[in-house]
């Protein structure tokens, strides 16, 4: 398995990227951002996060239902014990 963060150019001041595993791909804006995540993943898992993370889930979501790409959809709640 490979992993490929995928990050908006406009974010890169704001994001802590520090040591990553895999690779780091910067894009233009957020629609190129979703397009690639479609293209280069197996499955869509959200972790909790903001208004950023549930519309990106709500747009994998829709685009699951109508079979755009036939790829599942989790959201995982990470909580305290």
């Amino acid at each position: 398995m490979v992993t490929v963060r995928i990050i908006p150019r406009a974010l890169l001041p704001h994001e802590i990227l520090g040591e990553t595993i895999g690779a780091v791909k910067t894009v233009a804006d957020m629609h190129e951002r979703k397009s690639e995540m479609a293209k280069q993943d197996d499955a869509f898992i959200a972790l909790l996060g903001g208004y950023g993370t549930m519309e990106e889930l709500l747009e994998m979501t829709g685009w699951s239902q109508i079979g755009i790409p036939e790829k599942p959809v989790k959201m995982q709640h990470v909580g305290r014990a």
